[in-house]
């Protein structure tokens, strides 16, 4: 793949950082990202460093090799080369490793020194705002300014995605405004040039993308983080049931942080009921909470719906903490409290098996929160595992019926 032509364009309300992406994987040849107008003076065009960042997995998915016809900071490029292929390499099978080229080597030339995070209105995104802006003293780690990213998490490249985006946006943004700072709305087409699942695999790599983009102007930025320190200590995860995203963004952000801007990951010190805890007393977490993960079908509102699995253990972490009715502007209430017996139950059997549910169920019974046992989890839910098997098996003669035909 070739790398080139790297600009800035200003349409009616909107600038673009533009790049021409030459590959045999995608009909589409320009990668862009868009901020409002009045933030494309923040936009990096001396550097590919975004870029690079971007095009790395899919280069070793297809085996392409990289060539940019352009710069890249000397930090990012040495450690891409030598030490992240390596760990996606490690991670995912079937991937390649490639050479990489460039024109040169050069730094940023920095026009502000602002301190960003992105704010999503979830339990990570609220600790990383509570504990550096509202409680941090320092200046020079004080966030300045909020960002929301297009690159994945709002439901990878499918067609409501973007839709989601915009829903969210409008639904958090009076919070920013409420405070004083900016909130910088960043679109991409990146996922015309990726697999829609990637945003598990290579997350970290399109939030790394995003935020480079802004090399120019940011000197740190704090990347939440979903997992506890402890939890990797302890090696708590099942690797087939876990993304990269989350496993490897303690020591990925480091390794994408240029010389000039560092990518801190935080509230890796928390586990997720920590976090909640810290945070529950927080006036503006219970109107802007925010954790909805419902976005893969037609379900395209921002609003949480309350039965997913993210509003789910985010609820039972709060009925744990007696704190439910304080949620009601943000939660169905009601519906959580028609499904949590069936829900705990469901915890009880995953027990072993999810890091957030030993988290929950370990929470709850520490707070007087009652977790059925396993026998009585079991018994209860034997009827819909024996549907589920029953479709399964169902689904399976389908499909061998139609590899007959």
């Amino acid at each position: 793949m070739r790398l080139s032509n790297l600009r800035i364009e200003t349409l009616e309300n909107e600038s673009r950082l533009i790049c021409n992406w030459e590959n045999n994987f995608s009909d589409s040849t320009e990668l862009w990202f868009s901020v409002p107008k009045e933030y494309g003076d923040w936009l990096t065009d001396d550097v590919y460093d975004a870029i690079l960042v971007a095009a790395i997995y899919p280069a070793m998915y297809y085996g392409e090799d990289i060539y940019i016809d352009g710069y890249v900071s000397k930090k990012l490029m040495f450690n891409i080369k030598n030490y992240v292929q390596n760990i996606i390499f490690s991670y995912r099978s079937g991937m390649h490793y490639v050479d990489i080229k460039c024109k040169g080597y050069k730094n940023v030339n920095k026009t502000n020194r602002l301190v960003g995070t992105g704010f999503s209105g979830g339990i990570d995104s609220f600790v990383t705002v509570y504990d550096h802006f509202e409680n941090e003293n320092d200046e020079e780690y004080k966030i300045s300014t909020f960002f929301l990213f297009n690159v994945g998490s709002h439901g990878g490249g499918t067609a409501n995605s973007r839709v989601v985006f915009n829903n969210r946006y409008e639904l958090l943004k009076s919070f920013p405004e409420s405070i004083h700072l900016p909130y910088v709305k960043v679109d991409s087409n990146l996922f015309d040039f990726y697999l829609d699942y990637w945003e598990f695999d290579a997350g970290v790599f399109c939030r790394a993308a995003a935020i480079l983009i802004f090399q120019r102007v940011l000197t740190k930025y704090y990347l939440s983080s979903s997992h506890a320190y402890t939890e990797l200590m302890h090696c708590k995860f099942l690797v087939d049931k876990t993304d990269l995203a989350s496993l490897g963004d303690q020591y990925i952000n480091p390794l994408l942080s240029p010389d000039s801007l560092e990518i801190i990951t935080d509230g890796a010190q928390y586990t997720r009921t920590e976090k909640t805890a810290r945070i529950v007393n927080y006036p503006p977490v219970r109107k802007y909470l925010n954790v909805c993960v419902n976005h893969w079908g037609e379900y395209t509102s921002a609003h949480n719906c309350s039965i997913c699995v993210k509003c789910r253990r985010t609820l039972i972490a709060l009925e744990s903490l007696g704190k439910l009715e304080d949620f009601k502007e943000v939660f169905d209430i009601e519906q959580y409290r028609r499904d949590r017996f069936k829900y705990k139950c469901e915890l009880r059997l995953l027990y072993k098996k999810d890091v957030f549910v030993k988290d929950n169920v370990d929470f709850a019974k520490k707070s007087g929160n009652k977790i059925p046992s396993f026998l009585v989890a079991e018994v209860f839910l034997l009827p819909t595992m024996v549907k589920t098997g029953i479709f399964r098996i169902l689904s399976k003669i389908r499909n061998l019926f139609r590899l007959i035909k």
